[in-house]
């Protein structure tokens, strides 16, 4: 799993209008990651970049959760991570932002919204669009442009449903 601190904090700094606080969470945060069975090196990452309020991305295309508002939408859409993923945060149109918490797969991507309405797919993988290896990816990528949605759906169609491992 490809996790850069720097680089996640350097985005959300650089493409928000509000400039993020990171603070400890409470410790039912590591307990409640730890219960989800969320891979060690994942559930550090989350602790050391928690985030008071959430972060809007400036270009208007969503923003990333607190970690009350991790637990609380992944308990809401407990399918989400029962298929493998954790969502973190959204997309201006509604979906969920998600990393895959499978071994030795480094993607990022959406989860839609829609999709998860009524009767969602038994796997929530196949509603789950990766669109970058790591979380500063994929934030970088919104940072830069609004339209990503489509972007995401064009590549996976191009890749056969898989990002690369590159």
């Amino acid at each position: 799993m490809k996790l850069d601190a720097q680089k996640y904090r350097e985005i959300l700094r650089d493409s928000g209008s509000v400039t993020p606080t990171f603070a400890a969470p409470d410790e039912k945060f590591r307990e409640w990651l730890s219960q989800k069975r969320v891979p060690l090196p994942l559930v550090e990452f989350l602790i050391e970049n928690a985030v008071r309020d959430e972060v809007p991305i400036d270009s208007g295309c969503g923003g990333m959760w607190t970690p009350e508002g991790i637990m609380e939408n992944n308990d809401q859409k407990s399918a989400i991570l029962a298929s493998g993923l954790l969502a973190v945060g959204h997309s201006i149109i509604g979906d969920f932002i998600a990393i895959d918490l499978t071994e030795g797969i480094d993607e990022v991507g959406y989860v839609s919204h829609e999709e998860l309405r009524g009767d969602p797919p038994a796997d929530i993988r196949d509603i789950f669009d990766p669109v970058a290896a790591s979380i500063h990816e994929m934030l970088a990528e919104m940072a830069a442009e609004s339209d990503d949605y489509p972007a995401a759906q064009e590549r996976r169609e191009l890749r056969g449903g898989r990002l690369s491992s590159d």
